[in-house]
């Protein structure tokens, strides 16, 4: 995962680029759909067509939740207003969320809501 630092007009911007994971989940996804097609074209019995059929939607449902829990992420820390304010973006949509900087613990805590553990 990359990530850029930059400050501009005074306020410190952070952007997470998640591009090379949702590349390695898509072949998971694009894997699912090559084990749906050979399951369908190339099985000889039917239990080598149900279980390809599985392996190919797992796959399929494991690419698309590790993508979903991956969006992409900017955090913008306003010194002039006291504010912090984190932009998730992704398959699931936009969400925008500011915080007080007196608030920091729940920003980070809503930043990080996929690590393991609590803060």
């Amino acid at each position: 995962m990359t990530m850029t630092i930059a400050q501009v007009d005074g306020n410190l911007v952070i952007t997470e680029h998640p591009v090379p994971h949702w590349l390695f989940y898509g072949c998971f996804f694009a894997g699912g759909f090559v084990a749906l097609y050979l399951s369908a074209a190339a099985a000889s019995d039917i239990w080598q067509t149900m279980i390809g059929t599985l392996v190919g939607l797992g796959n399929i449902a494991g690419g698309l939740l590790m993508i979903a829990r991956e969006p992409a992420s900017r955090v913008e820390v306003d010194p002039a207003a006291a504010s912090i304010q984190i932009t998730r973006w992704g398959i699931n949509g936009k969400r925008v969320a500011r915080y007080a900087v007196g608030e920091f613990v729940d920003a980070l805590r809503a930043l990080t809501h996929r690590s393991v553990g609590t803060i």
